[in-house]
């Protein structure tokens, strides 16, 4: 699916945010799942501070209304979070590699 955006404002890289990862996230930073209505979503709410700023984070960004939810989603707890949206893509997207932790597994093994 290639979508396009219409709001220069919008990161492109936004694409490449794993919804899992962006669960992690919030799960990680006190955000808490609240009842949903939708299979297609989670609703989060922000952690406990006077009124609590809720979020849908889209299971899967299969189609475009999804991918649309997750621009909300990240865009809202930057804002929330007090910062610029492109730096908690910036935090997501390190997040999601594949690589342990520890880093790639090494090869050892006698050279010729």
């Amino acid at each position: 699916m290639t979508i396009r955006f219409r709001n220069p404002w919008i990161d492109p890289r936004v694409l490449d945010v794993r919804p899992a990862d962006a669960e992690v996230y919030l799960r990680n930073h006190g955000w808490q799942e609240a009842e949903s209505n939708s299979a297609q979503w989670k609703r989060f709410l922000a952690p406990a501070s006077g009124a609590r700023e809720a979020v849908l984070l889209p299971s899967a960004t299969t189609d475009e209304s999804l991918v649309h939810l997750l621009v909300e989603c990240v865009g809202k707890v930057a804002a929330w979070e007090g910062r610029y949206a492109g730096e908690l893509l910036n935090e997501l997207l390190a997040g999601s590699t594949d690589v342990p932790s520890n880093g790639p597994a090494s090869h050892t093994g006698a050279r010729h």
